[in-house]
């Protein structure tokens, strides 16, 4: 007999909808990278933020992987991942900078909204651009992957420019490799994502000079010991890059109306030699060190919904973000770039015991409630962090050299002049307190906000909304009584930024949605621009400057304090140095060292932000849009020398030609007193610096249906500013030296950001031959997949420079004393007659194309495994990234230039001649990180 059992009937449905072409419940200008992109098109480093560049409005900024959003330092972004904070907030980059390779596995990121413009209430912290990535899930099916990526030097090109200089190929050998997997633990209940991700790279530096012709100016008997110290340094040495990424993402389904999530990731990078990470440096081996991330972060996530019209989110997050590096040797450091050669001993900013080890605590709740036809939401968001740095830079101390004769006397021991100094000076720096440069101190971020989304029509959408703003600052613990400027930390109380926005669908247009908004955004003060103020203000550091004719100066390679390592020699070769204190007699003041400080109303930089936007539905997939975008920046910062007391007179300068010829002269301010006399530089941060950006976009996108994804867009911007230069808007604080301190109108002129034209192209097409029924076929054209990536965009402005010996009375005559904020003598300075940044760097533009040719080899219902070839910078275009910006010599009366060998006449009523130079914006360096040479790269991947 046959028993059957009475069953039950199952079945299980599905439904997914991508969100509608035309938004009209968006106001704010923003772009999604889904999936799709995310999983298939080319992506040289595996950062996920890298896709930022693929959105308008963004360009990149510097080297290292930045990126600036409307003309903005890419140091005022908010990283946000599953709507917790991804940032560091001392260097004020994303979690991790870009000493590791990648923070997060490429397998974890769902997808990432950029809010590039006019972003609600409800975000902020933010001067430039937010990005919002969502990380995977699991759900009631197991999924997952396996993947492995390699790459070889066999298959990289070399750099075009390191090839004319007769520099080897650059080795490497990269494997990543890993997987994730998510499913039920419980089904319809709790579920479980992961993911592992590691790195093995084997990366040789090459050390070579700046010149390889350096050895050929040195004439003395002394220069062959000098010459083959230096040789005996370059060559290929070992360096490594690992890392491994450990992600877990439980999801626990409490209630219908209650769910509880977490997401927890663990970096851990290793790199010996690997503080710098160009394949070719001019840095020897003894000038390395040991780089290692440690990071972490937890959160943990409470959704409730108490009605059916109400939903409250909590979330908590602890994060650390532990980075320190550990040099090769002890100082002194040498600079012998000063003839072109190389650096050797520990460089200026080791050792880095914790640089920084940030510790960051976050409470959010947001409340949502759905009340006829307003959406109102509001909300709080508390971000405490923690700072222990410890680092004294340049305590290990730095001698520098002006020509290869010089550094050989002092090699050899046998400088005839200032007592047997030929060095062109030392800078070393002290920590008196605790002798290592430690400090901790803390910030809190309080951010309250409101909106309400409401649809006056059906039509019509209004946003509008307040946010508040506060940056508790720390107390200053150790405040310099000389400065008054130390004892103050201002806390920026009236940061109330509103928001409006709208969308508006015309009736008799249904396919067309115009969106306009304004609102204001505040930017953070980095963590590192506070630490400054609070350690670096003469008493808990102090850095000393020292020229051969002062009686404390040491004999080299000595010290004039006990540096902050063990002393040991700082390359083979060289004498173990010896701490050389002062003589009797001469002592070193402290009222001398650089003091850094804030004013007392510094303030959080502000931006104005208003956008009009047209965007028309012009088939099923289709949609076209025109962008017009301001930012208005006020109170950004600069720091300057605020110890520069009023003009005492004027100075001039005759304009030479090519030839000789006098053609010009220029009149200007002439500042030689301090305000305090018995103090040095007072490197001082105000908030006094304005900058504007006006941009139209054209875009179009396709979205991906019938196997294509297509987006283009076209930016036309231009963005000036009255003197945000890199060095004014970088972490920390370093000193301008602008043609007059006291009239920085005189200083409007393009950014240094500004990027007139810029156009990028991307697209995803699955081949369109999966049914073909042929075997054959089968076997050759089905399951093929195509992507690329192609970004072009203008060059940026450049200055002109001027050089000489010396050269403290050219730009305006700032005191011969102008020094940067860690003791260096200035002794390039901008050309005072030529208006900043007129230049463009034509050779400084980008055009790049990368490209992917996948396959995917379906193996049953569910499992496929994909091979796959990528190629970045795929015709090999040479991407300058360092240029000659010495644009004229200075040359005093009755002189000939050391350069251009012309003569400035002795009967000149100028304080001295300005004669241009030969090779000015010639390239100097290209770049060999996000677009160096051609590189490929082979993988496969397993989905099941």
């Amino acid at each position: 007999d046959i028993h059957l059992d009475v069953g039950t009937l199952s079945q299980e449905v599905t439904v997914t909808e991508a969100p509608p072409l035309l938004e009209r419940s968006r106001t704010e200008l923003s772009f999604l990278v889904d999936e799709t992109t995310v999983r298939n098109l080319p992506l040289n480093s595996r950062r996920w933020e890298d896709f930022v560049l693929l959105t308008p409005a963004v360009v990149e900024d510097g080297g290292f992987g930045l990126v600036s959003y409307r003309g903005l330092s890419g140091l005022y972004n908010n990283n946000l991942v599953d709507g917790a904070d991804n940032n560091q907030a001392f260097f004020s980059e994303s979690r991790g900078r870009t000493r590791p390779q990648y923070a997060y596995s490429l397998a974890s990121i769902k997808e990432f909204q950029v809010i590039t413009q006019n972003y609600s209430a409800e975000f902020g912290r933010a001067a430039g651009g937010v990005v919002n990535a969502v990380t995977q899930s699991a759900g009631n099916d197991l999924h997952g992957e396996a993947f492995y990526y390699f790459r070889d030097d066999a298959l990289l090109a070399q750099d075009p420019l390191a090839k004319t200089r007769g520099e080897p190929k650059p080795q490497e050998r990269r494997q990543q490799f890993g997987g994730s997997v998510g499913g039920p633990l419980v089904r319809n209940q709790l579920f479980l994502f992961g993911t592992y991700d590691q790195q093995a790279r084997n990366f040789p530096l090459i050390v070579v000079p700046a010149d390889a012709g350096f050895a050929g100016a040195c004439t003395l008997p002394e220069c062959g010991p000098a010459m083959d110290f230096i040789r005996s340094l370059l060559g290929v040495r070992p360096r490594r890059g690992d890392q491994n990424i450990v992600l877990l993402k439980p999801d626990w389904v409490i209630t219908p109306r209650q769910r509880l999530s977490g997401v927890s990731n663990l970096l851990r990078w290793r790199s010996p030699n690997g503080i710098l990470r160009d394949p070719v440096l001019n840095d020897a081996a003894e000038a390395q060190g040991r780089d290692d991330v440690r990071a972490e972060f937890a959160t943990l996530t409470l959704q409730s919904a108490p009605t059916a019209s109400a939903m409250n989110e909590f979330r908590f997050q602890y994060g650390r973000d532990f980075e320190f590096q550990q040099p090769n040797t002890s100082g002194p450091l040498l600079d012998m770039t000063g003839f072109r050669a190389i650096r050797a001993g520990m460089r200026e900013f080791l050792p880095r015991t914790a640089f920084p080890n940030e510790k960051r605590f976050q409470w959010m709740d947001s409340f949502t409630w759905v009340r006829g036809r307003h959406l109102i939401k509001f909300g709080a968001d508390v971000n405490y962090v923690r700072d222990t740095i410890i680092q004294v830079f340049r305590g290990g101390g730095i001698y520098r050299w002006r020509t290869a004769n010089d550094f050989a006397r002092d090699f050899a021991g046998t400088c005839p002049i200032n007592g047997g100094r030929c060095y062109r000076d030392f800078v070393q720096a002290v920590d008196p307190i605790t002798g290592e440069g430690r400090g901790l101190f803390s910030t809190t971020d309080w951010n309250f906000y409101f909106q309400d989304s409401v649809a006056l029509l059906p039509s019509l959408l209004l946003n509008v909304g307040l946010r508040y703003e506060l940056q508790a600052m720390p107390r200053p613990a150790r405040p310099n009584p000389a400065v008054p400027f130390t004892a103050t930390l201002n806390n920026d109380t009236n940061n109330f930024a509103p928001r409006v926005g709208l969308a508006w669908q015309p009736g008799l247009l249904p396919n067309l949605v115009i969106r306009a908004g304004y609102g204001i955004f505040y930017g953070r003060t980095q963590n590192s621009t506070i630490f400054s103020h609070l350690f670096q203000n003469g008493i808990s550091q102090q850095a000393f400057s020292f020229r051969p004719t002062d009686c404390a100066a040491p004999l080299f390679p000595n010290l004039v304090f006990s540096p902050p390592t063990p002393l040991s020699a700082p390359a083979p070769g060289l004498p173990v140095p010896e701490v050389q204190p002062p003589p009797v007699g001469c002592s070193v003041n402290p009222s001398s060292a650089v003091v850094t400080t804030l004013t007392p109303d510094f303030a959080n930089p502000l931006v104005h932000q208003a956008d009009l936007v047209a965007e028309y539905r012009l088939a099923e997939d289709w949609t076209v849009s025109a962008s017009y975008l301001m930012s208005r920046g006020n109170r950004l910062p600069v720091f300057l020398d605020s110890n520069v007391g009023p003009a005492n007179g004027t100075v001039s300068y005759e304009i030479g030609d090519a030839n000789g010829d006098l053609i010009q002269t220029v009149t200007l301010p002439f500042y030689t007193a301090r305000r305090e006399p018995s103090l040095g530089v007072i490197q001082t941060g105000f908030s006094v610096i304005n900058s504007w950006y006006h941009a139209l976009v054209l875009e179009a996108r396709k979205r991906f249906r019938h196997g294509l994804q297509l987006s283009t867009h076209f930016t036309v911007a231009k963005a000036t500013d009255n003197g945000v230069l890199p060095a004014a808007i970088g972490t920390f604080s370093s000193t301008i030296v602008p043609v007059d301190p006291f009239n920085l109108r005189r200083e409007h002129a393009l950014s240094d950001l500004d990027v007139r034209r810029r156009f990028v192209f991307s697209a995803y097409w699955e081949l369109p031959w999966k049914k073909l029924t042929s075997p054959t076929g089968q076997l050759l054209f089905s399951n093929w997949k195509l992507s690329a990536v192609g970004q072009v965009r203008d060059g940026m402005p450049m200055k002109a420079e001027v050089i000489g010996a010396p050269v403290c009375a050219v730009n305006g005559g700032l005191t011969c004393g102008s020094a940067d904020r860690f003791g260096f003598p200035a002794f390039i300075y901008e050309a005072p007659h030529i208006g900043r940044n007129i230049f463009q760097g034509r050779r400084s533009g980008r055009a790049t194309v990368d490209v992917r040719v996948a396959r995917d080899f379906p193996l049953d219902e569910g499992r496929r495994l994909e091979f796959f070839w990528e190629a970045f910078n795929l015709l090999n275009r040479t991407h300058f990234t360092g240029f000659n910006s010495l644009a004229f010599e200075f040359v005093r009366p009755g002189s000939a230039g050391a350069t251009t060998g012309l003569t400035c006449p002795a009967s000149a009523t100028a304080n001295g001649c300005l004669f241009p130079l030969p090779g000015f914006l010639e390239p100097e360096r290209s770049s060999t990180t996000i677009l160096g040479s051609r590189q490929m790269q082979f993988g496969a991947r397993f989905f099941f």
